[in-house]
């Protein structure tokens, strides 16, 4: 702090710092706007998503389908030819994650995947490029050991605005392990492993995980087997293959869309502090566009 005061800055007189300052209040609330209306744009598109992702997994893709009642309140009418059951009934194992020790650099050491790796809106978790390395002994990596197509579900922490329970599809190519806040769920024979990161995605975004949620300590921590006895609408094998290629298809293009809109707004966040620091450089003379600008009002 000792230093700020001997920084050298331009300081113009004060009629034009006030032109500089109504110029750049005028021209950054224009780009506020641009960017707010982009993130907008965003939340529309991810609603959207949420909504396909719940009404095909309730629902299925053929509209002519015939329908019946599922007794559960989330789920509503189903395809009548489609079972209702638990979550557990889908679920071959579940096993906790474990932290090891720190890395040695020996035959131990493996990448864990933390509940940070997750990745919310692909619904997915993979080695980061700067991966949690722990030394982990013989036994928990036979045991504990990640491979495509395991599920992995938050089991501890979260908070008020993004509760504990989510649940993403593991595509790593690496030996990994899931740490002790994350649970491996290994799913049974018959169950794709994509169509289920939907099912336990729609039940997240509609906040049937909160109903096991137990607070302690202001950590979340999700009661597992309660979840887990949940009910959930099963499609047969083939629509599971299906719905699950349908929505990682839409999510491709929704991913696509979003990805163009972040990269805008970066844009005019850009164009913003450029246009700051040309003003107040003098690299702009805005004293005629203020002027301007006032006589057009």
């Amino acid at each position: 702090m000792d230093d700020i005061p001997r920084l050298a800055v331009s300081r113009p007189p004060l009629e034009e710092q006030i032109a500089i300052a109504s110029f750049l209040d005028r021209e950054t609330a224009k780009i506020d706007a641009l960017i707010a209306e982009q993130q907008r744009l965003i939340e529309l598109l991810q609603e959207k998503r949420r909504s396909v992702i719940s009404h095909a997994v309730t629902k299925g893709l053929n509209p002519n389908a015939p329908m019946k009642d599922s007794g559960v309140e989330w789920l509503g009418e189903v395809p009548e030819h489609w079972l209702v059951n638990r979550f557990k009934l889908s679920i071959e194992s579940c096993t906790n994650g474990v932290w090891g020790d720190e890395a040695s650099n020996d035959e131990n050491d493996v990448i864990c995947i933390r509940v940070a790796d997750f990745d919310r809106h692909r619904l997915e978790a993979r080695e980061p490029d700067e991966p949690t390395i722990r030394n982990v002994s013989d036994r928990d990596i036979e045991q504990r050991s990640l491979r495509n197509g395991d599920l992995l579900l938050e089991k501890s922490g979260g908070g008020d605005k993004q509760p504990v329970g989510a649940a993403v599809l593991y595509v790593g190519k690496s030996p990994s392990v899931c740490s002790n806040f994350v649970a491996r769920m290994r799913l049974n024979k018959n169950m794709n492993p994509s169509f289920w990161r939907y099912a336990h995605y729609s039940a997240y975004s509609l906040r049937i995980n909160t109903k096991s949620i137990k607070q302690t300590s202001g950590i979340q921590n999700l009661d597992q087997q309660q979840y887990f006895d949940e009910k959930v609408a099963y499609p047969p094998f083939e629509e599971q293959q299906e719905i699950a290629n349908f929505l990682d298809h839409e999510g491709g293009k929704t991913d696509s869309l979003v990805t163009q809109q972040q990269r805008l707004i970066e844009l005019l966040q850009e164009r913003r502090s450029a246009l700051i620091s040309a003003a107040v450089t003098g690299q702009i003379d805005v004293r005629g566009l203020v002027e301007a600008e006032g006589s057009e009002q």
